[in-house]
């Protein structure tokens, strides 16, 4: 799958089909790519899927409790989530506006959930394409003036952040810098996610890495780890 921020805060995708004989990519325009819920007072929103192909489209939204655990994140079917619809069949260069709703009562903390966006398979075409497009744009409830904190650490062969804070913390372009300058990006292109209370571990990133940059939440930060010992 390919993805292109777009400006706005959306997001292109297009479904990499080459390896399925004689399917083609089908480009969708999702946005926004993240979803911000007051802990009181509206607790709704829109999620809007723009086809920008020639041919009709299925697109399914399932919403998900989210949660990590040991540094991995946890996905659970949320029963507190409702999305409507569902499914719809989006035309040819038309749209579809996906209504979201937290049924839940005012969270005591962040409350966090993830949507799951999955182009379906075409009658007659093989299973594959259920899955040759998917993307999972985080929602959050509550808290959303908390400060952003973050700790950064040596731990095993690799170095952790951890949240202590009431809210998650959104990194972007974050890089692992070794003491002699060479750096390299520390998970992937996309953006990482602390949720409160929880930790994430880079067990690949070299021993010598002694500062971590990006840019987060709460602006840019330049971090010096510990030495090593």
């Amino acid at each position: 799958m390919r993805c292109a921020v777009l400006k706005g805060g959306a997001i292109a995708l297009m479904a990499a089909l080459a390896a399925v004989p004689g399917l083609s990519a089908t480009p969708l325009l999702i946005s926004p790519t993240l979803v911000r819920l007051p802990s009181d007072g509206r607790r709704s929103a829109t999620i809007e899927v723009s086809n920008q192909s020639d041919t009709v489209v299925d697109v399914q939204l399932r919403g998900y409790d989210w949660s990590q655990s040991a540094g991995e994140d946890v996905l659970t079917p949320s029963s507190a989530l409702a999305i409507s619809p569902a499914i719809a069949t989006i035309p040819a260069r038309g749209r579809q506006i996906y209504r979201i709703l937290d049924l839940g009562p005012p969270p005591a903390g962040e409350k966090a959930f993830r949507i799951r966006i999955n182009e379906l398979p075409k009658p007659g075409e093989a299973s594959a394409v259920a899955v040759n497009l998917e993307f999972l744009v985080p929602v959050f409830r509550g808290e959303e003036q908390a400060p952003v904190a973050a700790v950064w650490s040596r731990g095993g062969k690799g170095i952790v952040v951890a949240n202590p804070g009431a809210r998650h913390i959104r990194m972007t372009n974050v890089q692992a810098i070794a003491a002699g300058g060479a750096h390299g990006p520390l998970s992937g292109a996309g953006p990482i996610y602390v949720l409160p209370g929880a930790r994430r571990a880079f067990p690949d990133v070299s021993p010598d890495t002694a500062r971590v940059t990006g840019v987060s939440d709460g602006g840019a930060f330049d971090v010096t780890l510990p030495p090593l010992r």
